[in-house]
Order: C-alpha cells, then sequence, then structure tokens
C-alpha cells in the first residue's frame, strides 16, 4: 500500500502502533492518517481520540476496519472519525478516499484564511469606527482600499459606504447605491437576505455578525458570500450604523456540491462493492451446480465445529448415488447434471433444521449433524435413502448408498471423520447399494 501511495504522490509514513503513530504526530503534525482499527497498545478509535484533543490544523482520521456493526460505526464516527474503509481494502476506493479528503483539507484551509482574512478586517474597521468623526477623511480612504466588498448603512438602513471592491463583487456602481436604502440596493439577494426586516435587525444589533449570503447579477450569474457584520455603536452603547465585509466564496460553494456529488458516486459504488463482495463469498462456498454448500465451506465448517463442540458428537453422513453412470452413459452429461440438481432438491426437502448438506465430489454428497449420535445419525441416514428411493430420479430407478460416521470433535479430526464415514460408504456399496451402513458399530455404545 506504501508503494501504491508513493507512486501517486502521497509522502507515506509508517507506524507499527496507536502510541507511535502520536509521537510521530506531535514531532510532525500529519493532515491525513489511514489507521487500522485494531492495533498494539491503543486501537485506532483511542488514537483518533487522542488526534482530535492536540487540536491545531485539521486531521482527516480514515479508519480501516473488517467491522461492519452500526454501533462500532458510531462509535467510531463520535470519536471524530471522518470516514471508513471496509477491509479487505480496494486500493482504487482508497484512492478515491485520499482525493476527497485531500478536497475537504483545501477547503478547510482556504476557509480558514478566509476566517482570518474577515477577522482582520473586521479589527480593521471596528478600530477604525472608533475614530470616525475624528478621522472620516482618513477612514475613507482605508475603507475604499479594503481588499474585500464592504459597505455600511445608517440606522435607518440607507447605504453610506460602498468601496471599490464592492463596486467589483456586486457589478453596482457606489454613487447608485450610495443613499439608497441596502434593501433595495441588494434587492437581488437570495432568500430575502438583505430584506427590510432583516437589515433592521442588523440596526439594532440583533441580527447576528455573520451571513452567507447570494447575489445574482444582470448578466444571470450566481455569486455566494460570506458576511461579517459589525454594529456600530455611539459612546452610550446606542447603534448608529452597520459595518458589513464580505468575502466571494463562489468557488468554495462549488467546490463542496462537486465534494457532495463526489462523495455520493463514492456511497454508491462502495454499496456496489458491498453486494458484489457479499455475492462473490456466496459463489466461494456455494456449489454452482446444486447450490448447495461446496466441499472448501465444509472443510471449514468442520474445523470450527471440532474446535468448538469438544464434548458434543459430531456425525457425518456421506451419500453416494448408485449407478450414476448409467444415467450418464444413457442420457448424456446434461441429464446426470439434471439428477445431480434433482438429488439436492431432495436432500433439501428432506432435510431438518441444523443439518449441513454439501457437495462433496461428483455424485457423492454429505450431510454433517452436530450433536447427533450414532443412532439419531442412521435414523437420518435411513430417511435421506428412502427419499431418494421414492423419488425415482430420471426415471431409472437411482438410489443412494448412505456411509455414516460418528465422534465425540476432542477426539477426531476432519481426515479420520471423513475416512471413517468414507469406509461405511464402501461397505454400503459393496453389500448391494440402496443400504445405510455405519463405521464401528461399536462405537455406538460410547453414547449411552
Amino acid at each position: 500500500m506504501r508503494r501504491h501511495l508513493e507512486a501517486q504522490g502521497y509522502a507515506v509514513d509508517e507506524a507499527t502502533d496507536g502510541i507511535l503513530a502520536l509521537e510521530m504526530h506531535r514531532k510532525k503534525p500529519y493532515r491525513i492518517v489511514v489507521s487500522d482499527w485494531m492495533m498494539p497498545s491503543m486501537d485506532g478509535v483511542s488514537l483518533c481520540r487522542e488526534f482530535r484533543s492536540l487540536g491545531g490544523s485539521y486531521v482527516y482520521f480514515v479508519l480501516c476496519s473488517a467491522r461492519t456493526d452500526r454501533s462500532d460505526r458510531t462509535e467510531a464516527f463520535e470519536a471524530g472519525v471522518d470516514d471508513f474503509l471496509t477491509k479487505p481494502i480496494d486500493r482504487g476506493e482508497l484512492a478515491s478516499r485520499l482525493i476527497v479528503a485531500r478536497r475537504i483539507l483545501s477547503s478547510e484551509d482556504v476557509l480558514r484564511r478566509q476566517r482570518k482574512q474577515l477577522e482582520e478586517t473586521a479589527r480593521r474597521l471596528a478600530e477604525g469606527n472608533v475614530e470616525l468623526r475624528a478621522l472620516s477623511r482618513k477612514y475613507a480612504g482605508l475603507f475604499d482600499g479594503l481588499p474585500v466588498a464592504c459597505f455600511t448603512f445608517d440606522s435607518e438602513g440607507l447605504v453610506r459606504e460602498w468601496n471599490r471592491e464592492a463596486e467589483v463583487a456586486f457589478g453596482i456602481r457606489a454613487d447608485v447605491a450610495a443613499g439608497a436604502p441596502v434593501w433595495n440596493v441588494l434587492g437581488g439577494a437570495d432568500e430575502d437576505a438583505w430584506s427590510e426586516e432583516r437589515a433592521r435587525l442588523l440596526m439594532l444589533g440583533s441580527g447576528g455578525d455573520a451571513l452567507d449570503w447570494s447575489l445574482r447579477s444582470s448578466d444571470g450569474q450566481e455569486k455566494n458570500f460570506a458576511a461579517n457584520i459589525i454594529c456600530v455603536r455611539d459612546d452610550a452603547g446606542r447603534p448608529i450604523g452597520v459595518v458589513c465585509a464580505n468575502v466571494d466564496i463562489t468557488a468554495r460553494k462549488r467546490a463542496e456540491a462537486q465534494i457532495a456529488d463526489f462523495a455520493r458516486q463514492v456511497n454508491a459504488q462502495k454499496v456496489e462493492l458491498e453486494a458484489m463482495n457479499h455475492q462473490l463469498n456466496h459463489l466461494v462456498i456455494t456449489d454452482e451446480l446444486t447450490g448447495l454448500a461446496n466441499r472448501r465451506h465444509f472443510r471449514e465448517m468442520l474445523i470450527s465445529i471440532i474446535a468448538g463442540h469438544k464434548e458434543v458428537p459430531i456425525s457425518l453422513l456421506l451419500l453416494d448415488l448408485d449407478h450414476f453412470k448409467r444415467v450418464n452413459d444413457a442420457r448424456g452429461h446434461l441429464a446426470g447434471d439434471q439428477v445431480l440438481r434433482q438429488f439436492a432438491q431432495v436432500l433439501r426437502r428432506n432435510a431438518n433444521e441444523g443439518e449441513l448438506l454439501v457437495r462433496y465430489g461428483g455424485e457423492e454428497f454429505a450431510v454433517l449433524i452436530v450433536g447427533a449420535d450414532q443412532e439419531s445419525a442412521e435414523l437420518a441416514g435411513e430417511r435421506y435413502r428412502r427419499s431418494v428411493e421414492k423419488e425415482d430420479l430420471a426415471g431409472l430407478g437411482v438410489t443412494t448408498s448412505v456411509g455414516v460416521a460418528t465422534a465425540f470433535a476432542s477426539e477426531t479430526s476432519i481426515d479420520d471423520l471423513v475416512g471413517r464415514a468414507d469406509a461405511a460408504l464402501y461397505t454400503a456399496k459393496e453389500s448391494g447399494r440402496n443400504r445405510v451402513c455405519t463405521a464401528d458399530p461399536a462405537f455406538a455404545a460410547r453414547f449411552y
């Protein structure tokens, strides 16, 4: 993964655990962190909390985990995690997430710089207003030269100053704006951002100190602004006017919209990928012809059962279609496949809860039953044998022979259990077929 990221131009540092990552961040702050959930010393969620507690520039935190439980993800989001990557990690998805992270961090940096610019502008304006009357000429020159679009209006809502940047940003000349009510000058603003009601609230000092608004120009173009608003008061504390500094945030708004659209696309792709992974997982453990569990899944299940049910009997039934070669010879392999599918359907219809059905290979099938003693397993084998005999598959009198083996999980292995069931199946075949035979009949006494 490191080589993959470096090939895309990222500078990558690695930490073997959360504590080391935290130490590295204190020495050299990072902007993007991709962390495992489970790590030595400190897990990924705790690491994220530590990062958030340090303050400073925002760190975009991506957590990698195979966990899908909603409560786990809620805990991670509450800790400050920004995004998730589901293991195994798809490199293309990782690259897409990092692009989104960089855009968000870039927007964060732009906002921080703009906020500082607004704060500085507001500070300068506030300082100028303290000496407004005595330094009116000096103030006028300073106001007109400010690098952001600024205007003022008095306690009646009439525009008093309108600087050069305001002329450029709003497309309205200063001589047109001067002396007119601000709600008429900016009547093209969205959602009555500069309505008479809002302007009068601002003049009373109760309309807030920040406003995001948009204005559609005469050529139909919409521009977005972030306004910092200062209510100017006289020595007695009475409102006498309003100063408004505006930063053009049109590019930021467009970037946010693009980021939101891209995030929706990424989420849609994520849902599609998860569905494909689910389908792939199903295909990996399922026999394509019959839809039963395949041999690989059977062995994985048996390993798990033997490991987790030490003092519980486990019974294995091996079933083999008698004279199946006759079906292939008489009807062809397509007909043989159809018989195998029908055989699997018979097993499904007659299976009890807790019986795992498996296509073991070729015309051989298996049934795994946890908790069944030898007598119960023999009865199950007879149930399946009679069902197949009654079905008369392909009209050729196809029957099945069944080999049964039972053992305690603590005293057997996969090869031992399968070998004993296979030996019993061989006995059934040699004894005339269409019958159930049990490995080690004396073994049944151990269950009583």
